[in-house]
């Protein structure tokens, strides 16, 4: 039988987060958001990026919470992810596009895929 691992999402909301003790919870490692709303770099991503790495936890990937409603929207929020992860030249991991945000049901499923 497969061993469990659990994969947190940390993001600014989660200010002390404490590293060094993720693993007696068996947290492998997270998956941290990389920018916010206006495609700013969420204020904690540094500093838990490096807490991860510090900490020899897996950052499993980054997502971004889109608040896009159209293509050029889209296409700046996905610049702002690859300038950002840029100046992280080790990460390795998967780059995940978070759609939740509640005015994008409306632009149905054509746009959406």
């Amino acid at each position: 039988m497969a061993e469990e691992c659990r994969i947190m999402d940390i993001s600014a909301w989660q200010t002390n987060v404490p590293y060094s003790k993720l693993a007696t919870h068996n947290i492998k490692g997270a998956i941290l958001r990389i920018t916010e709303r206006n495609n700013a770099i969420d204020s904690m991503f540094d500093t838990h990026y490096k807490g991860m790495i510090t900490n020899n936890l897996v950052i499993a990937g980054v997502y971004k919470y889109s608040y896009a409603l159209s293509i050029a929207e889209i296409q700046a929020e996905a610049n702002s992810v690859v300038t950002t992860l840029r100046k992280y030249p080790d990460f390795k991991g998967v780059v995940f596009l978070d759609l939740e945000y509640d005015k994008q049901a409306a632009l149905g499923k054509n746009m959406l895929t």
